[in-house]
């Protein structure tokens, strides 16, 4: 499985917040999607993920138009109803897209990222890094193709990360597409096999990141935060 996007732009107006951006996403990987802020990150998620349209360009997956409900997005803010429980947010997603015996992997899902103990608890009433513990819990209930996940160890707690880290390798599989977007290098490093460097709306890099740690270690460069503060020139001189 693979999405490909050729000469994607989007702009606002007389800003070019991505500017032709050509990449092809494969499955069974997890691909970093780095970059200082404002480097158009979240922009080409929302535009590959349908929330914008691009000014320029296509994305298709596996050579055809995406389908709709095939990309799924996880914005770093979660978009969720303060009235409803956990469960109930499973429940609605189940109803809403006819999924089949969901609540076996609905109960998997929440107690991999320690929710079960909220599961009747209003999501209004929960923390940021709760919050978005749910949303990752009820989009992953989907088993969407393409997953994009934009900042998503954003709130969390070190045991948290660590569990979404783990959850988002286990299902790293040929059947699905996962892309993480985040300012946590360090995780990047330890979770992703391929890495995307964006700066102003531009891809500066791309690259298997054994190959990348190879290059920086060529170059005296013992990690990918240092080797991604020289390739977007803030590393000074």
């Amino acid at each position: 499985m693979y999405l490909a996007i050729e000469k994607v732009t989007k702009s606002y107006g007389d800003i070019l917040a991505v500017n032709e951006v050509t990449t092809k996403w494969e499955s069974n990987q997890i691909i970093g999607l780095v970059g200082p802020n404002g480097a158009g990150k979240t922009t080409l998620l929302k535009t590959v993920s349908g929330f914008l349209e691009p000014s320029n360009g296509r994305i298709l997956l596996n050579g055809k138009r995406v389908a709709m409900g095939a990309v799924a997005y996880v914005p770093e803010f979660p978009d969720l109803f303060p009235a409803l429980s956990v469960w109930e947010h499973c429940k609605f997603i189940a109803l809403a897209y006819s999924i089949k015996g969901w609540e076996l992997h609905a109960q998997d899902y929440l107690e991999s990222l320690q929710l079960m103990d909220k599961r009747d608890s209003l999501v209004g009433e929960l923390s940021k890094g709760m919050k978005q513990k749910v949303m990752v819990a009820i989009t992953l209930l989907r088993k969407p193709p393409v997953l994009l996940m934009d900042e998503p160890f954003s709130g969390l707690d070190p045991l948290s990360s660590r569990e979404l880290q783990k959850l988002i390798v286990d299902i790293k599989d040929r059947e699905r597409i996962i892309v993480v977007s985040s300012h946590n290098l360090n995780t990047i490093q330890a979770i992703c096999n391929r890495v995307l460097i964006m700066n102003q709306g531009s891809v500066l890099k791309e690259q298997e990141m054994t190959d990348i740690l190879a290059e920086a270690r060529a170059k005296g460069i013992s990690t990918l935060e240092d080797y991604f503060l020289e390739v977007t020139g803030y590393g000074g001189s």
